[in-house]
């Protein structure tokens, strides 16, 4: 079943389509930030950098299970420089800050 999940979404051109049924949150953030890209017809690379901010992201697993993800899809090195977890005071204004562009 997984194989021809995988060719329906080669065919289909959706990468995210591969991994409907994650099955730990590092595959479910790699299937959601893959869908997300796809569906804006962007590709990791040519994102400036990644900004995780709200509650979760204080959270250790959360933050690794992202960077690991985001390392799936764009490499280690991406991760490194353009993964952005801000500091634990500065979590809320940044969630106000982008609520209020929202």
């Amino acid at each position: 079943a997984k194989a021809i999940g995988m060719d329906y979404a080669s065919k289909q051109n959706m990468l995210s389509q591969i991994n409907q049924n994650p099955s730990d949150m590092t595959s479910l953030f790699s299937s959601m930030i893959m869908a997300i890209l796809e569906r804006s017809n962007q590709n990791p690379f040519s994102l400036n950098s990644v900004l995780v901010v709200g509650g979760g992201c204080r959270s250790p697993i959360l933050q690794n299970a992202i960077k690991a993800a985001v390392g799936n899809l764009a490499g280690d090195q991406f991760v490194q420089e353009k993964v952005v977890i801000p500091r634990d005071e500065l979590i809320e204004e940044l969630v106000v800050i982008g609520a209020t562009i929202d």
